[in-house]
């Protein structure tokens, strides 16, 4: 396995819940019910899959190793890493305020969180395919074996601590049940 598969399986899912809050924002646009606690769910996952997992693997893990394999944690390939990262938070955030307003959304508020919305989505999706095309590549090229076995371990031990002390026991798995959730809804709902 190479060390980013874990990451290009968490990408997978990402892009699958990203498919999924199209539809939802298709059904918003087209003056469908106003489901602020589906837009919420959302956020509450790529908030806590997307960054607090994925994000923050990488940057505690994959990143590191290549800083230590000799790229310039502020050169161009990394920074830009992180500068993604933060305007995706930047964009969640946006949308998680949308989600808590208690008020049914106006015309220009159905515009505005569709402009903001197909921002985020359009934005991770690009940013997906910059790390599976650019960044990826680039680590797995310049890692050795030991290293790359040493990231896969560095992952797993993220993954369990984030799970059993940091966020709580079963926590992940909640997150991709929420994921599976999300997309089932809205599928189903468009077949």
């Amino acid at each position: 396995m190479e060390a980013t598969e874990h990451l290009r399986q968490e990408h997978r899912v990402i892009l699958s819940v990203l498919g999924a809050f199209e539809r939802y924002l298709a059904q918003v646009e087209g003056g469908g019910a106003q489901d602020h606690h589906s837009l919420s769910r959302f956020m509450m996952f790529f908030r806590e899959y997307g960054d607090l997992f994925h994000h923050e693997k990488e940057e505690s893990v994959l990143l590191p190793a290549m800083v230590d394999a000799g790229v310039n944690w502020e050169g161009d390939m990394l920074k830009h890493t992180r500068r993604e990262h933060r305007h995706e938070r930047n964009l969640m955030r946006d949308l998680w305020y949308a989600s808590c307003q208690r008020a049914p959304w106006s015309a220009p508020g159905v515009k505005e969180l569709s402009a903001l919305a197909r921002e985020f989505i359009d934005f991770q999706r690009h940013h997906l395919e910059k790390e599976e095309t650019l960044l990826f590549p680039a680590a797995e090229a310049m890692l050795d074996e030991k290293t790359k076995t040493k990231i896969v371990e560095g992952f797993q031990d993220f993954e369990r601590v984030r799970s059993e002390h940091d966020r709580g026991q079963g926590w992940l798995e909640s997150l991709r049940q929420l994921a599976a959730d999300l997309e089932s809804e809205f599928c189903q709902e468009q077949a």
